[in-house]
């Protein structure tokens, strides 16, 4: 997305705030001050996607979002907290520390009810129908990794009955160390039903993934019912452990 030339400018005078640099190199997201308070200047694309951004965050603000402090659909864009020292959790390069804490984190993020504009997961699967359509003879990815990834997506559709608030993005890229607690960032604000499910240990699994000339390995964190889920198709898990 290019930025108009004056919206930095605009955002400044509406929020009250001088933006002294962008996160990166070609980043929507700046860095700014406002009476000696550090903040970071978020563009968005379009109103509706601020206002999901603002609501999810708004829901989940006193478990572990950062707070919200400004923002205007018509710019679009929102002022938020800057977390400090902001460091991600991926620069742990320690693997067990970082997965206690995404679960830390994770836990937090109690499910919300909302009555805000947000898609649900259903408008987000709906991308593998469009992938099988747009590749009839086949793609990148094995027809029987699509298609089991299909069927098993409806299952899970077809017994969502109390959908929620979900962060929908959260990954290590997402939390942000801010002082000695951690904080979510960048919410999705998804609808969808997530199972609680008590589990007395936690665990991963690492496997990994050849395609083509690519490894990749997966780790999985099994703290909750839809991770579990994951689990099992990755590598099987010994469900008698985890009841």
């Amino acid at each position: 997305m290019m930025l108009m030339p004056d919206v930095v400018q605009r955002c400044e005078t509406r929020f009250g705030i001088r933006v002294t640099e962008p996160l990166s190199p070609g980043s929507q997201v700046f860095l700014a001050t406002a009476a000696n308070t550090d903040l970071v200047l978020k563009i968005g694309r379009d109103e509706a996607e601020v206002v999901r951004e603002v609501d999810t965050l708004q829901a989940f603000y006193g478990s572990g979002a950062v707070r919200v402090i400004d923002y205007d659909g018509a710019l679009p864009a929102l002022l938020l907290q800057r977390a400090v020292p902001g460091i991600p959790l991926s620069s742990i390069t320690d693997d067990h520390q970082a997965t206690e804490i995404f679960c830390s984190v994770f836990e937090r993020l109690e499910p919300r009810t909302t009555t805000g504009p947000h898609e649900s997961i259903e408008d987000h699967v709906s991308a593998i129908d469009r992938y099988q359509k747009a590749r009839p003879t086949g793609g990148p990815l094995p027809a029987s990794w699509v298609d089991c990834a299909w069927d098993y997506l409806n299952g899970l559709l077809t017994s969502t009955d109390h959908p929620v608030l979900l962060h929908g993005d959260l990954h290590h890229d997402n939390i942000l160390r801010h002082q000695d607690a951690w904080l979510v960032i960048d919410p999705k604000g998804i609808m969808g039903e997530i199972e609680r499910v008590r589990i007395r240990e936690r665990f991963q699994v690492e496997r990994p993934l050849i395609v083509g000339h690519t490894q990749t390995h997966f780790k999985v964190a099994g703290f909750k019912g839809n991770a579990i889920l994951l689990c099992h198709q990755v590598c099987p898990v010994d469900d008698s452990r985890h009841k």
